[in-house]
């Protein structure tokens, strides 16, 4: 009796332990690493593993399978300790894969991250479709989009990569540029940030001041900069934000009141460098004043 009493006890014990052990593995909760949302500006939200949406806030614990997706001009702040920052960019989607004594996994389905790991933390690792950066003592941004395109850029330290084509290591100082199909790329980061206004084909010039004539009430600024570089748009209190894409090329709107528009266009990089431009737009939607001939009595007579 005694006997089988010990075993029940043993099973029961057993089962506690793996349980234990398995939610520990799931939710990544061992020896108090967690991944934690330190800040977020604009629309945040976490998506769990069963599909529940959250609006994400300051002090929220993110588990292996949540989603957090950052909406359009917002931006989101992840801390791991009190070393590991990742930043999530405007309309950049994360999914975390793992948190463990290893390191910090999350999978970057679209957007662009910023992190600074320390080796006081736990290593940080970000995937995408099959390829992944790993650092243990960095600075360096990854950026994709939907298509797969990647660009990876190191500004302090070494990243182990893997899935790049034969490509394992990316020193301090260089970028690497990746897309299906394609060969990936190796370079030294650009000295200067290439901020170029494509001129728009139909617009009237008055050129003695550069100012863009036009009747419609929105202007659409297009350009080149560099591969997946923010882009804002600011006119007063109008503000659009967009990403270029892997050749750096973009196209955004933003809407005009009557009169002179002063557009700031500003690209920031990957290393967070901004370079701003400026375009000044007339909006007349206005009919021309009727003229009205001046009459003179007796103008005319002899």
């Amino acid at each position: 009796m005694v006997r089988e009493q010990f075993q029940i006890l043993l099973a029961a014990l057993l089962i506690l332990i793996v349980g234990f052990v398995g939610y520990r593995i799931l939710f990544g909760a061992d020896d108090g690493i967690a991944l934690v949302v330190m800040s977020t500006d604009g629309q945040v939200v976490r998506t769990d593993a069963v599909g529940q949406q959250t609006v994400a806030g300051a002090g929220m614990t993110l588990h292996p399978r949540d989603t957090l997706k950052v909406g359009a001009a917002s931006h989101a702040d992840l801390t791991v300790g009190d070393h590991t920052r990742l930043s999530l960019e405007a309309e950049s989607t994360i999914r975390v894969v793992g948190v463990d004594p290893t390191g910090v996994r999350v999978e970057l389905e679209e957007g662009r991250v910023r992190a600074v790991v320390s080796p006081a933390s736990p290593g940080l690792s970000v995937t995408n479709r099959g390829r992944a950066v790993r650092a243990d003592d960095a600075d360096f941004s990854v950026a994709a989009d939907a298509d797969g395109g990647l660009v990876v850029t190191s500004i302090r330290g070494e990243l182990s990569l893997q899935g790049f084509d034969g490509d394992d290591v990316l020193t301090a100082g260089q970028q690497l540029r990746g897309a299906p199909g394609r060969a990936s790329v190796t370079q030294d980061i650009p000295i200067d940030l290439l901020l170029k206004l494509q001129w728009p084909e139909q617009a009237v010039v008055r050129r003695e001041n550069d100012v863009i004539l036009t009747a419609d009430d929105e202007y659409r600024v297009q350009g080149r900069t560099a591969p997946y570089a923010r882009i804002r748009l600011r006119c007063d209190d109008r503000e659009r934000v967009g990403r270029a894409d892997a050749e750096g090329r973009f196209l955004l709107s933003i809407p005009l009141i009557e009169g002179l528009n002063i557009i700031d266009v500003t690209a920031d990089d990957a290393n967070g460098r901004p370079q701003t431009k400026q375009v000044k737009v007339e909006l007349d939607t206005l009919p021309p004043a009727a003229q009205v001939g001046e009459f003179r009595w007796n103008e005319g007579r002899r």
